[in-house]
């Protein structure tokens, strides 16, 4: 049956992402099926899609326990605005990384998107004045990385700006990492993720056999 292929599908990779990423099944499943449905994918893409939970946290400070618990909530706000999830999980770990904390960096990131789909007139005028085109139609075509690209090009960067254009302290706390270095990072992290193939399967086995490793020590 359909929903067995499913369960099947999404329990191998959920296992691997478990097993990698500090967490347990039922945690690492859940939000499987919760991106998995958020971005409209099939069982098929579970396996890439936990690839890219793992390289998140490789990339990051953060391990996928930690994420598992927070993606659910924010995966649909992003997919619903055009947010790739490949940009979010770059986004994440490029944040996490400068030391951000791991509740801070997703609030922040709802605010983000938030601030572009929906901008203040504070924003939209701040926005207008530097040529940047800040808006959901913005968003939804030119993705995460393509508006952030824009501010940087256009000289939105500087904090002054940024506090116009994001408005609140949590979408600055999000924003500020991700532009600090011009977007470096966060274009590494999203090539990255691009590349992830595997990562799981890896990060499981390295996982088992510290466990093993550490269990002959004590023997």
């Amino acid at each position: 049956a359909a929903s067995d292929v499913y369960k099947r599908q999404v329990l191998k990779a959920s296992q691997l992402g478990a097993t990698g990423g500090f967490s347990d099944l039922a945690t690492v499943a859940d939000a499987t099926t919760s991106v998995l449905n958020a971005y409209g994918k099939t069982s098929a893409d579970a396996a890439a899609l936990v690839d890219g939970f793992i390289q998140t946290q490789n990339d990051g400070k953060i391990v996928v326990d930690q994420y598992a618990q927070q993606i659910g909530r924010l995966a649909p706000i992003a997919a619903g605005a055009g947010v790739g999830i490949d940009e979010l999980n770059a986004a994440i770990s490029t944040v996490t990384a400068t030391g951000v904390p791991v509740e801070s960096t997703f609030a922040g990131l709802r605010q983000v998107i938030a601030a572009i789909q929906k901008p203040t007139s504070e924003a939209s005028k701040a926005a207008e004045k530097l040529g940047i085109d800040f808006s959901a139609t913005a968003l939804s075509t030119k993705g995460l990385s393509g508006v952030l690209a824009e501010v940087v090009e256009k000289g939105g960067a500087s904090e002054e700006t940024l506090a116009l254009l994001f408005g609140s302290v949590e979408a600055r706390t999000a924003i500020l990492p991700l532009l600090n270095d011009q977007l470096v990072t966060f274009n590494k992290n999203l090539e990255n993720q691009a590349e992830a193939q595997n990562t799981a399967a890896k990060a499981a086995f390295t996982a088992q056999n510290t466990i093993q490793g550490l269990s002959l020590i004590h023997i």
